[in-house]
């Protein structure tokens, strides 16, 4: 944690170096004009003092506004793309724009998830169409067959029981990525499932 925390302040510093140079330079530029003329150095050193006590007072208030704002963008972070609420004001033109990208690609997210969810609910519902529509055939084959008890009705019989599990095979698999909860998962036992299972 601690690690991370002055990662943070040195990101912060580094993005305000050129500041601190300027200012630096400034005063540099003060104590040697003050050199050359040979003038008087205590005013001008009592008034740096006091601009550096301002400036290290405002840098300090700057760092912590930015460290609030930073935890608030992290925390907001993990939400999206489902929420941006969370996420702060922008401030500044940059962050303006950032805010907009950020808001236009959550949008586009969105509505992508929607289209994948729709597109998923329609392939669904087309499997549990044609397993049903497929099943009226088979249960009339199966009477026809069931009128007669030959080798071959026999053997035809078998393989209608095979289609028959393969078009249950093909609509369980539909239902495992619906957002319905016409299949759910759950402990049963084991013995009634097995009964079902062998009278089929």
């Amino acid at each position: 944690m601690k690690k991370k925390e002055s990662a943070l302040f040195f990101s912060y510093l580094c993005a305000h170096i050129l500041q601190i140079a300027f200012l630096l330079l400034c005063f540099a530029i003060f104590a040697v004009i003050l050199y050359l003329y040979d003038l008087p150095a205590d005013p001008v050193l009592y008034a740096a003092l006091l601009c550096a006590a301002v400036g290290l007072l405002s840098f300090i208030l700057s760092y912590l506004r930015f460290h609030k704002q930073f935890r608030r963008l992290e925390s907001a972070l993990l939400n999206l793309p489902e929420s941006r609420d969370d996420l702060p004001e922008p401030s500044g033109s940059t962050a303006v724009c950032y805010d907009e990208a950020v808001r236009m690609l959550c949008a586009k997210l969105a509505q992508s998830e929607t289209d994948r969810r729709r597109g998923q609910e329609e392939n669904t519902d087309y499997f549990t169409m044609w397993v049903h529509q497929i099943k009226t055939p088979i249960s009339a084959m199966r009477l026809m067959l069931g009128e007669e008890d030959t080798p071959r009705s026999r053997a035809l019989s078998a393989e209608l029981f095979r289609i028959d599990r393969y078009a249950e095979m093909a609509l369980n698999y539909a239902r495992l990525n619906s957002t319905s909860n016409d299949l759910v998962f759950a402990k049963v036992e084991v013995e009634p499932v097995l009964k079902r299972v062998v009278r089929q």
